[in-house]
Order: structure tokens, then C-alpha cells, then sequence
């Protein structure tokens, strides 16, 4: 019985015609193919070089690390605050779950640490964390959206494949779709190139991997370079400067209670 749906799906896709059943089953195959080559436990040391509208520039170097809970899409990501002076110290915890997100903040300042909750909103998401927002989107922007792909083609010698993915945010009256134009690397399965869209079809920002900056971890691929340009003129360059694939995260390693102890020698970047 379990076989069923199966059955019915490629029967139907038969009854639509070789094409559409071409398209249907090379978005699953890509979408299998992305989703495996993101680690589902990684940690690195990540600068981001942000430059403002203005011409000013401020370099913050973090320590980041994130695991899967169990299912897609639920994750946890980490971040510890390196430089500038002003932010070090400052660490985060942002959990990832069905109906939207948390985020716990452990501020030195004041040596305390708060909460904020959010059904899909920017509040509690990692949108207000430039280049880590941007490395977790070129990995796993795709999950849970609706895929479309464009003819392949031949790129530097390598085969790649534009991309539209469109994702559903929000609930309630809140709803809203937000949209994604890229270009993946069919072999590596990576996205190269990004530009996303908001909910009223405005640009937030665009994405760019250096190709050349491509390192393969066992079997999968991490880029060490991304660039951004975000739509209010701020750009920023992302580098990775270390980086570890499965570390030995403890159970209790980023339990709401504790997550401001943690420290870059727990993630195996020391």
C-alpha cells in the first residue's frame, strides 16, 4: 500500500506527456541533490567585511555552527560575536521550527539573556545576521520551496542550471510568497548565483559564490567566498576561514539555558 501514491504519481506524470515528466522528475532528482549536500552538522569561523551606503566598512568576525533537529526544516544555528569590540561577546541562539522561529540572545553588557518568538517574521530569523543569513540561504533556501529549472547549459566548463524557487512565508493574513532566481552547479550541486525577492516582488538582495572558492568536505561542497549586494546599497564579502563537517556536538550543546557557554574549542574549531 505504501507504494501507492508512487504509482499514482508516475502514472499521472505519464498521462501529461514525456516533457512534463522530464521536468518533474529532474526537479526531484536536483532537489534530493542540494538537500544531501548540505552537512547536517558543521561549524567555521566566518569573517564578513560589510561595507555601508556611505563608504564605511566594519569587518565582524564570528564563530558559527548549526545542526538538523530530527526533521527539514527544523535546525539550530549558533553565533558568537568575535569583532568589532562593540558586538564581541554577543552571542545567539536561533531555532528553526515549523511554524516559525526563536531566537535567543545573551547580551555581556547586561549579562542576561532574551527571548523573541516569531511566526516567520525578521525578528527572530537569521535575515538580521549579514553573511550568515546569506551562506545558510545559498545552502538551504530551496527547502520546502516550489522549484523550476530552466534548460542546462555549459558555464566555465561546468553544466549549470538557472533556477526559480518560490516559498511560502508567514500565515493568516500575514501570508505571503517570497521568490528566489539562481544558478546551480548541476555536479556539485551548489548554488552559485542568488537574487531574492520579498513578498511585495520587491529585491532584498543578490548573492554570488567565487567559484574558485569552492572546497569539497567529503561529499559535499561548502563555499569559502560569497558576495552580497543588498537592495539599500550595502554590500558585504563572506568568507570562511575555517571550517568543520560534523563536529561531536554534545546533546546539550545548544539548550536555550547554556548556549552563551559554549565555546569554538566544544566545536572543534580551536
Amino acid at each position: 500500500m505504501r507504494r501507492l501514491p508512487q504509482l499514482m504519481l508516475a502514472l499521472a506524470l505519464s498521462l501529461l506527456g514525456p516533457s512534463v515528466a522530464a521536468q518533474a522528475s529532474g526537479v526531484e532528482t536536483l532537489t534530493e541533490c542540494l538537500r544531501d549536500n548540505v552537512p547536517p552538522a558543521w561549524a567555521a569561523r566566518v569573517d564578513v567585511r560589510v561595507r555601508q551606503a556611505d563608504g564605511s566598512q566594519e569587518l565582524r568576525r564570528l564563530v558559527y555552527a548549526t545542526r538538523e533537529r530530527g526533521r527539514t526544516p527544523q535546525a539550530d544555528h549558533w553565533v558568537r560575536m568575535l569583532a568589532p569590540d562593540s558586538l564581541a561577546g554577543v552571542v545567539h541562539l536561533f531555532r528553526q521550527q515549523d511554524d516559525g522561529w526563536s531566537r535567543w540572545s545573551y547580551l555581556p553588557a547586561l549579562k542576561r539573556v532574551s527571548r523573541v518568538n516569531s511566526q516567520g517574521g525578521a525578528s527572530a530569523t537569521l535575515d538580521e545576521i549579514v553573511g550568515i543569513r546569506d551562506l545558510d540561504g545559498m545552502l538551504r533556501w530551496s527547502e520546502g520551496a516550489t522549484i523550476q529549472l530552466a534548460a542546462p547549459r555549459e558555464e566555465g566548463g561546468r553544466q549549470v542550471r538557472p533556477v526559480n524557487a518560490t516559498r511560502r512565508v508567514g500565515s493568516g493574513a500575514s501570508a505571503g510568497f517570497e521568490r528566489m532566481r539562481g544558478l546551480i552547479d548541476v555536479e556539485r550541486c551548489v548554488l552559485l548565483e542568488a537574487k531574492w525577492r520579498d513578498r511585495d516582488d520587491r529585491e532584498t538582495r543578490s548573492a554570488t559564490v567565487e567559484r574558485a572558492s569552492l572546497r569539497q568536505f567529503g561529499r559535499h561542497w561548502l563555499p569559502q567566498r560569497i558576495d552580497v549586494e543588498q537592495s539599500d546599497g550595502v554590500t558585504a564579502q563572506v568568507r570562511l576561514q575555517r571550517a568543520v563537517i560534523a563536529p561531536d556536538f554534545d546533546a546539550d550543546t545548544f539548550e536555550s539555558e547554556d548556549f552563551h557557554n559554549v565555546t569554538a574549542r566544544q566545536l572543534g574549531l580551536d
